[in-house]
């Protein structure tokens, strides 16, 4: 399974989403090799020092990612993929080889424009007759205010563009930050870091449940439907029970044919 966060406006938290993805598939047990696409090497940089027992292979060019992605992915349970802040072929390639992509989104309508030419960029990929509707999308809003409306109205404009929005959304945590100085991840944390943690978990949960015909995010899915059944009779309610950002955000169907994107205004 190739999993890509892509996009092509920087400081959206890509490179700290994909870390989280990569370590916490991990630590449920699943080889996982990171691919640090961006040559920032922000992800390289941070995963090395979080957890270095996963293997890193940066992939700078287009024909290094169309190259070595099957190689790769065959010699994984997941490849999880840190694109470059960027249109161009190296995001192109990315979305070509990936089974889902993610993209990652600030909550406010300059992030939604912005994220236009990424999404005609992807569905040109899906609608290619060779893909059959592949890669699967997913985005993901990221930095959210519980107690704002901001990230109902972004993932109202964000659906319009046909994509799905993911249920769980990614709350402006000081755990996020204070993980990246520590050089860790948010799950090895303790308890300071638990609802970060468990908004992670959460989070891949619902991007493995996009790829049902993979055997690794069926295994995974499977023991952590085990575990919640456990956790749900000793863990507070509020951290088992979904966190209120989460039921603002309603996901939109996958699209049958390639809609026509409103460009921004």
């Amino acid at each position: 399974m190739f999993i890509s966060l892509v996009n092509t406006k920087g400081g959206v938290g890509k490179s700290t989403l994909a870390v989280h993805v990569a370590a916490w598939l991990h630590d449920q047990g699943l080889r996982v090799t990171a691919v640090d696409a961006d040559e920032q090497a922000s992800l390289s940089t941070w995963l090395r020092v979080a957890a270095p027992e996963i293997p890193i292979v940066p992939l700078y060019t287009a024909a290094e990612i169309l190259a070595r992605a099957p190689e790769l992915a065959a010699g994984c349970d997941v490849v999880v993929a840190d694109g470059p802040a960027a249109l161009g072929s190296e995001v192109a390639a990315l979305i070509s080889v990936s089974d889902l992509v993610v993209l990652p989104l600030l909550p406010s309508m300059l992030d939604v424009w912005a994220s236009y030419r990424t999404a005609r960029l992807i569905y040109k990929v899906q609608f290619h007759p060779k893909r059959a509707g592949l890669p699967r999308a997913l985005v993901v809003l990221n930095r959210v205010q519980s107690r704002t409306r901001v990230a109902r109205v972004a993932a109202a404009a964000i659906e319009k563009y046909g994509f799905p929005v993911c249920p769980v959304a990614i709350e402006a945590r000081s755990a996020y930050a204070e993980a990246g100085a520590r050089g860790t991840v948010v799950g090895r944390m303790g308890r300071g870091a638990a609802l970060a943690a468990v908004e992670i978990g959460r989070l891949v949960e619902h991007m493995l449940a996009q790829v049902p015909e993979s055997a690794a995010a069926a295994r995974v899915l499977a023991a952590r439907r085990a575990a919640q059944v456990i956790a749900s009779r000793t863990l507070p309610a509020d951290v088992v029970a979904p966190l209120p950002v989460s039921q603002m955000i309603v996901p939109a169907p996958a699209p049958t044919a390639a809609p026509s994107v409103p460009a921004p205004v």
